[in-house]
């Protein structure tokens, strides 16, 4: 008959529940290649509802195989019997165990990943924090000297001590810095709708001097409304106005805003015609403390747009820069156009 020859194991189980017949694959599978199935008990509970897992003792090498048995009705030899058909999936079992082992160790991983990051972002914020008191009196201290001791000492003592302060005012706005840049998921507020015209004109504020300073031109299209964290976008926008001012060319700075409606985001793009970059560093530049000049040449901690990528990546966006060695740069980062849950980083 044609289930003799079928590759998956065969079986009929009469109402007393013995084999009255097996196909060469079920003999295979149960190892009993030279010894009738015939006439042994089928020891498995025989349902026709659904398939089930069984597991198969192998005596030859004392391995356990998995198959899927599915029961049917049949009539045989005048008897009202069941029909087994089994499939292999030994295989397949030890696969999706493989697969389910892989991805709890992956999850143990990252819970590891994610306290390890925690632990550093606390230990982050508590040393810039605890810096600061000692670094006051520090400052403080010296301060002092150089105003009551100036005329008392030499020139290459007061060089000693304006050195001391701007090294001073230096590690100070480093740990401002830091400090800031611990705070993008421990100090987050709620996201709400903002005019993001209102973010420019805020940071706008804050630049003031250095716009007025520079000569700054600075344009904007028609900016839309976004979903996020008003303080942090402001800071954000705060970071990218400065830079473009920071780091301009021997003309006044122009800096130009616009977005554009994407398929699930809005795309921004500030865009000036300062020193540009070299396209070899535009990934360098978002990470923390990479800086491209000295501090003689353009003073700052390195932050700056690591603190960027971080806002943007906390609001579900990306950030990143075009740029050629004197044609300026376009800075670029989206934002979502439906509410998102903020990315808490830990």
């Amino acid at each position: 008959m044609l289930v003799s020859h079928n590759a998956d194991p065969i079986l009929v189980v009469s109402p007393q529940g013995q084999v009255k017949y097996a196909n060469f694959a079920a003999k295979d599978f149960f190892q009993f290649n030279q010894t009738s199935l015939e006439g042994l008990p089928f020891g498995y509970p025989l349902s026709t509802e659904t398939p089930v897992e069984i597991e198969v003792y192998n005596k030859a090498d004392k391995s356990i195989c998995v198959a899927e048995m599915r029961v049917d009705e049949v009539e045989w030899q005048g008897e009202h019997c069941k029909l087994i058909t089994l499939r292999d999936i030994t295989v397949h079992k030890q696969l999706e165990q493989n697969y389910q082992q892989t991805i709890t160790a992956l999850q143990h991983a990252n819970k590891a990943l994610e306290k390890s990051n925690l632990e550093l972002q606390q230990f982050a914020y508590l040393t810039s924090h605890n810096l600061q008191t000692p670094l006051r009196s520090i400052s403080g201290f010296i301060q002092l000297l150089q105003s009551n001791y100036q005329d008392k000492l030499d020139d290459q003592a007061n060089e000693w001590i304006n050195r001391s302060v701007e090294s001073t005012k230096k590690l100070q706005t480093l740990i401002l810095d830091l400090l800031t840049y611990s705070r993008v998921d421990t100090r987050q507020m709620p996201f709400l709708e903002i005019s993001f015209q209102t973010l420019v004109d805020e940071a706008f504020n804050v630049l003031e001097e250095s716009i007025t300073e520079t000569g700054a031109e600075i344009t904007c299209d028609k900016l839309p409304t976004v979903i996020g964290d008003h303080a942090q976008l402001v800071l954000l926008m705060q970071n990218l106005i400065g830079n473009a001012i920071k780091y301009r060319s021997k003309k006044p700075p122009k800096i130009h805003f616009f977005a554009e409606k994407q398929a699930n985001e809005w795309c921004f793009c500030v865009s000036d015609n300062g020193i540009g970059i070299n396209p070899q560093n535009t990934n360098k530049i978002f990470d923390v403390f990479y800086r491209l000049h000295t501090q003689q040449t353009y003073p700052g901690t390195g932050i700056g747009l690591a603190l960027c990528r971080r806002i943007i990546e906390r609001h579900g966006g990306r950030i990143w820069v075009k740029s050629q060695l004197g044609q300026g740069s376009q800075f670029y980062f989206t934002l979502p156009l439906k509410k998102e849950s903020p990315r808490v980083w830990c």
